[in-house]
C-alpha cells in the first residue's frame, strides 16, 4: 500500500533532490528498485548530465503538489557551473523512494535571472481554492488539454471561453499577454500581440504555425491549488509560411520556422472561477519529431 503524503512533505522531496544535484549526489536519495530517470528528453542514470554541472541552487521555486500521486514538481532556477538556468522537474515517491523523475535543463540565463528578480511565484498560483469553487481532477486536465488543442493548428475559429477574461501567459517569467508597453512576441516583430488577453490571442489566428502537440503528460494534478504542470512536444514542422488572421490580415512567421522544430514544454496551468487564470510557459528545442521515454515506457507496459 502506498503511503499519502501531504504538500510540506512533497516540498521536502523536492528540496531534498535539490541539495542532491547540487552535491552531485544521487547515494542521497532512496531510489526504487526499479526506477526511470528522464533529463532533457533522454534516459541516462542519476548523477550523470547536468548533475555533474549544476552548482547552485537558485532563487525562484514554485511547487506543484499532487496528493493522490505522490507527486511533486517544480519550475525554479539554479545554477549551473555558476551560469543561471531554469530547472524543472517532477518526482514520484511510492513507499519512501523515487519511482520516476523527469528533468527540463532550460539554458536560459536572462530568463532564469528574470524569475530570480521576481523571487517567488505570483500569489495566485498559492492560493488555496474554495471547496466549492474547485473543479475535478479531470476537469482540471481538461482545462489544460483544451489550451492544447486550441493551440495546435489555431485558426481563430474555436470556443476559447474557457479562458479567464483576466487570464495571463508567462514564458520564462515574461508576461505575453495585456502588456501595455511596447514588446515583440517570441521570433516575430509584431508588438501587437501581446496588448491582448489570452482569449484574444487564440481568435486571432496567429499561432497557426503550431502543427502539432503531441506527447501530452499531465504529470502533477494539485486538486487543492487547482492547478496542472503538463509536459509536452510542441511542433512546427516549417510549412506555415502565412497565416490569413481573422480579421484579413496576412502575417508570415518569423525565418525561425522555416524548418521543422519541436520544442520541449514544461507548463503549468491555473483554474480560478472555473476558468483558466495564470499560465506558466518554459521551454527549449530538441530534434524535430522527439518522443518521450517516460510515455514511451509507459505505453510498452500497458501493451
Amino acid at each position: 500500500m502506498s503511503m499519502r503524503y501531504s504538500r510540506d512533505e512533497l516540498e521536502r522531496w523536492a528540496d531534498r533532490y535539490l541539495e542532491a544535484v547540487v552535491a552531485d549526489d544521487p547515494g542521497r536519495l532512496p531510489w526504487a528498485d526499479r526506477f526511470e530517470y528522464v533529463e532533457n528528453n533522454q534516459t541516462i542514470p542519476p548523477g550523470e548530465g547536468a548533475w555533474a554541472t549544476i552548482d547552485g541552487i537558485g532563487v525562484y521555486h514554485h511547487y506543484y503538489a499532487d496528493l493522490q500521486r505522490g507527486r511533486v514538481g517544480h519550475i525554479g532556477t539554479a545554477r549551473e557551473n555558476g551560469v543561471p538556468c531554469l530547472y524543472n522537474f517532477f518526482l514520484e515517491i511510492v513507499d519512501d523512494r523515487i519511482t520516476k523523475v523527469e528533468t527540463l535543463v532550460i539554458r536560459d540565463a536572462v530568463g532564469a535571472r528574470r524569475l530570480d528578480t521576481q523571487g517567488t511565484p505570483h500569489d495566485v498560483w498559492l492560493e488555496t481554492e474554495p471547496e466549492e469553487d474547485r473543479v475535478s481532477r479531470e476537469e482540471l486536465i481538461g482545462f489544460a488539454n483544451k489550451y492544447f488543442s486550441s493551440l495546435e493548428f489555431n485558426d481563430g475559429l474555436g470556443d476559447y471561453s474557457f479562458f479567464h477574461k483576466d487570464c495571463d501567459r508567462y514564458e520564462h517569467g515574461k508576461r505575453t499577454t495585456n502588456v501595455t508597453e511596447e514588446q515583440s512576441y517570441g521570433h516575430s516583430g509584431d508588438t501587437s500581440f501581446t496588448r491582448l488577453s489570452c482569449e484574444e490571442q487564440w481568435k486571432t489566428g496567429f499561432m497557426g504555425f503550431v502543427t502539432g502537440i503531441r506527447e501530452r503528460n499531465f504529470v502533477v494534478v494539485d486538486e487543492e491549488r487547482q492547478a496542472v504542470l503538463a509536459i509536452a512536444m510542441f511542433d512546427h514542422d516549417g510549412t506555415v509560411r502565412s497565416i490569413r488572421l481573422t480579421n484579413g490580415r496576412i502575417v508570415y512567421p518569423a525565418p525561425y520556422f522555416d524548418v521543422g522544430r519541436t520544442t520541449h514544454i514544461m507548463e503549468g496551468f491555473k483554474v480560478k472561477y472555473r476558468k483558466l487564470y495564470r499560465i506558466e510557459a518554459t521551454m527549449y528545442e530538441v530534434p524535430y519529431g522527439a518522443t518521450s521515454p517516460l510515455l514511451a515506457a509507459e505505453r510498452r507496459r500497458a501493451a
